[in-house]
């Protein structure tokens, strides 16, 4: 059985942190949030809750965020667009995690759809595993890289499959990719933390984050 997360110290440093730097161009700073919500991930699913809704927290009023999930056999589900921490947990909350496959194509197919209607500033995506053909997935990754959106991809785990699918969706929508272990909410915190800056802020570094090995490799992808 996964360990679930328990570490959650670099929230409240990356609160204090994100304080530091002006915020730009608020009426457009979109972000879709996607998440793994098959039985693989519940063990962690209830700390991510809090971990995810904690970090973008401070982004209220500035940021509007849009939680996208998958479980079951076909269960896709989005949120609506959101600016306060509150609904964004309201959210994740009401759900509940049931097995079944991976449905990621699915999952890019709504953000190209959002990206048609709203200007976005990024996706992230938090998963472990893929199940699916990589050829459509690619290819949609690929038609939302054209639109200037990069897809952060954080990997729970170190399935060998995934990793070589989601380093193709993050290359090829310059994006980054970045895995985390299943007891480590530090590394997802500086993952996180390094998104923040990049969409809200528009900063790809900043001498606090390059400091953070999680935060400094995910960045270093976006400079190459």
């Amino acid at each position: 059985m996964k360990k679930s997360i328990t570490n959650k110290t670099t929230v409240s440093n990356f609160l204090s942190a994100t304080k530091k730097y002006p915020i730009v161009d608020k009426s457009k700073n979109r972000l879709i949030l996607g998440i793994d919500a098959t039985a693989s991930r519940e063990a962690t699913w209830d700390i991510a809750t809090s971990l995810h809704s904690d970090i973008f927290s401070v982004a209220e009023k500035t940021l509007q965020i849009q939680l996208a999930y998958y479980r079951g056999i076909a269960d896709f589900k989005a949120s609506d667009w959101t600016q306060t921490h509150q609904s964004l947990r309201s959210s994740m909350e009401k759900v509940h995690c049931l097995g079944g496959r991976t449905q990621i194509s699915r999952f890019l197919q709504h953000c190209y759809t959002e990206a048609i209607n709203h200007t976005l500033k990024g996706i992230v995506f938090i998963g472990d595993c893929c199940e699916e053909e990589p050829k459509e997935i690619i290819n949609l990754a690929g038609k939302i890289g054209i639109l200037g959106i990069p897809i952060f991809i954080f990997q729970e785990g170190h399935d060998a499959f995934a990793t070589k699918v989601f380093r193709e969706i993050a290359k090829i929508s310059r994006g980054a990719h970045s895995s985390f272990s299943v007891d480590s909410a530090k590394a997802l915190g500086e993952l996180l933390e390094a998104v923040f800056s990049y969409v809200v802020r528009e900063h790809r570094s900043t001498n606090d984050l390059l400091k953070k090995p999680h935060a400094k490799y995910l960045l270093d992808q976006l400079d190459s």
